[in-house]
């Protein structure tokens, strides 16, 4: 019988690592963007942010805007805990069950703490 992995390898846990510091990039740059959406950019020759606006179309701008700032804010956090992990030896293993959470699963979204029958669990638990 084979016996079951346990932790990624030094290997797998760098590809990771490129996985998410690509995402943690992207999500950096929808975060600046985002906040120049709603504070202007002084570069661009047109300073005109949306916080001096309350009407209309401009208001819902800005809405949006905030919640971008908000998920990428999220996001971040979230990417940056997922780095600690790889740093520590403890990304990829399911903080419910131990068990190494399925690399496919990792790669989807690398900032996946539970194995999916464990998160279905907890979203029960939650619901």
């Amino acid at each position: 019988m084979k016996k079951q992995k346990t932790k990624y390898t030094a290997k797998e846990l760098k590809e990771f690592k490129i996985i998410i510091e690509n995402k943690l990039s992207f999500a950096r740059e929808e975060l600046l963007d985002s906040r120049q959406a709603i504070e202007g950019n002084p570069n661009d020759g047109e300073h005109r942010p949306l916080v001096l606006f309350e009407s209309g179309n401009e208001s819902s701008l800005k809405e949006e805007a905030l919640k971008r700032i908000e998920r990428a804010t999220k996001t971040i956090e979230e990417l940056e805990k997922a780095l600690l992990r790889i740093e520590k030896g403890s990304y990829g293993i399911c903080i419910t069950s131990g068990q190494l959470i399925a690399a496919e699963r990792l790669k989807a979204n690398p900032t996946s703490l539970r194995i999916i029958a464990a998160q279905k669990i907890q979203e029960n638990l939650n619901a």
